[in-house]
């Protein structure tokens, strides 16, 4: 992960770039009909519009938005399967929080997360591809604010259960961060 023209202490210019590839499994299970690539997921920021995606569309949107508006600073993450074709797995995207002039920095917020409509082992496949992008995420506000969290509100661009929200490790979050709402908090 790189971060670009960013301070430690918080500037809403920083930018931030990704290229991760988790190896795949050994063997594909014998019954599993997908290619057979060396790279399961391929994790990394975007800029790019994304052409195909069979899920939450007010995700979509959030996502969209989060990358017209700082596409080039990295705050669209996905996570693409490459055993289907570079299929998107998971989405996120997240708004940087800069550092106030007076008072605590509320940590930065997951805007956007959403899986693809899937079900069974390959659902779980993907929620592990989203808890994957959480961390990056986490990594990001380690590098940039050093808040060492990040928080999400349950809206309609979080197209996550709260049973799936724990799973990933998320908790119900305190009113001191600064959000309103069914907040949400992940801790490094």
């Amino acid at each position: 992960m790189t971060v670009h023209k960013g301070r430690r202490d918080g500037d809403h210019e920083t930018r931030v770039s990704l290229r991760w590839s988790l190896p795949a499994p050994p063997a594909p299970p014998p019954d599993d009909d997908r290619l057979d690539a060396r790279e399961r997921f391929v994790l990394g920021t975007t800029g790019k519009r994304l052409g195909f995606w069979d899920g939450d569309r007010h995700a979509l949107e959030q996502w969209h938005t989060a990358r017209k508006d700082g596409g080039a600073k990295g705050r669209c993450l996905i996570a693409r399967d490459q055993q289907d074709g570079g299929r998107p797995a998971a989405i996120l995207a997240w708004h940087y929080e800069p550092k106030p002039e007076r008072g605590p920095r509320r940590p930065h917020l997951i805007t956007a997360i959403a899986l693809p409509d899937v079900e069974g082992p390959l659902r779980a496949e993907f929620l592990l591809a989203a808890w994957l992008l959480t961390r990056v995420t986490l990594v990001i506000d380690a590098k940039t604010s050093g808040q060492r969290r990040v928080g999400v509100v349950r809206d309609n661009a979080i197209a996550l259960s709260l049973e799936d929200l724990k799973l990933l490790g998320f908790r119900k979050g305190s009113r001191r961060d600064g959000y309103n709402g069914d907040y949400w908090v992940l801790r490094a």
